[in-house]
Parts: structure tokens; C-alpha cells; sequence
């Protein structure tokens, strides 16, 4: 699945469990920005994982790091303070610009949008167009699951066929006939 997708429906899944409280849900591919940023927590990532080629691909036969970026401190991933040689120092001075500026970016955005942190952010403060005249709300684009509901009785046939088919047992199952 696509990543916003699969972050929604992984969302909607533990919090129609009720574990909702007990999992904390991070979002990786295509964090670029502190957009990319609140776009998936708006759809439930507590933490994000970004990784960007042009500051982390300075010298092509070295491998790259992917540093965690979070508004929480204590998800905050750092670089080992080891002596190093010169292309891991310019690795991570260019990640600590970037890390400092998608979060000062991100802070922008949730300051904007009359917000103190960013997980007050909803699905209703995101739109995507549909049409060349239609744009709709993340609201609207994707189903939101009360806690406890799959638990109770699903209304969302999606979300109910698939915890119809899910198992504890295996990830093996029948193709299912939707």
C-alpha cells in the first residue's frame, strides 16, 4: 500500500482493537519536509523516519543513516559521538540542519493552523484534489474507526472483512472474495 494508506488502515486497525493506547505507530518513506511530517501524523504516526539522498549520499560507497526525527525527545535517534572520518562529520552537520529545519518547518505548520502540538493535527486540516474541481478532506478520503469498534461491530465494511479474515495464528489465509 501506499504509504498514507497503509499508515490509515494500520491506525484505523489498532484503534478499532482498542489497543490504540498501548502502540506507538511511526510513518517512513518520503519524510522529506515537515509537511510529509504533519501529513502522517495527522493520520496517526506518532514518530516519523526520514531519510533524504542529497544530504546523506555524499560519498556513494558509504552507507546511509536513517535518523529517526521526532517532536518527542525521547524518540529523537542520535549519531554516535565516536571519532569519525571527515565524510561522517559533513553527514552529520547536513543531518542536524536538516533535522533542525524540517522541525522548526513542521512547528510553522501546526503554529498556522492554530495549533500547540502536532498531534492535534486531524485529518480535516489535509485536502487532496480528486478532480480538476473537487478536493476533498483526509476526513473524508479515509474511514476513521471509533476505539473498540471492530471489538463491537464494525459499521466500515473494509475494516469488518478484514477483521473477519485476520488470525493470531499465521498470516497465511484464503484470498478474501471482495
Amino acid at each position: 500500500m501506499p504509504l498514507l494508506d497503509g499508515l490509515s488502515f494500520v491506525h484505523n486497525a489498532i484503534v478499532g482493537a482498542g489497543l490504540r493506547v498501548l502502540i506507538r505507530l511511526g510513518a517512513s518513506g518520503k519524510i522529506i519536509s515537515g509537511f510529509d511530517m504533519a501529513r502522517v501524523m495527522a493520520l496517526g504516526a506518532d514518530y516519523c523516519n526520514a531519510a533524504r539522498a542529497s544530504c546523506s549520499r555524499l560519498d556513494a560507497s558509504k552507507p546511509s543513516p536513517v535518523i529517526p526525527i521526532s517532536v518527542q525527545p525521547g524518540l529523537q535517534a542520535r549519531i554516535p559521538d565516536a571519532s569519525e572520518p571527515l565524510w561522517c562529520q559533513v553527514k552529520r552537520d547536513a543531518w542536524q540542519n536538516f533535522k533542525r529545519a524540517t522541525v522548526e518547518a513542521l512547528a510553522d505548520l501546526v503554529g498556522a493552523a492554530g495549533l500547540t502540538h502536532p498531534h492535534e493535527l486531524s485529518p480535516h486540516h489535509f485536502f487532496r484534489r480528486t478532480s480538476q474541481e473537487e478536493y476533498l478532506t483526509f476526513a473524508e478520503l479515509y474511514l476513521s474507526l471509533d476505539p473498540g469498534e471492530l471489538l463491537t461491530g464494525c459499521k466500515h465494511e473494509r475494516f469488518g472483512k478484514a477483521w473477519q479474515i485476520a488470525t493470531a495464528e499465521s498470516f497465511q489465509h484464503s484470498p478474501p472474495a471482495w
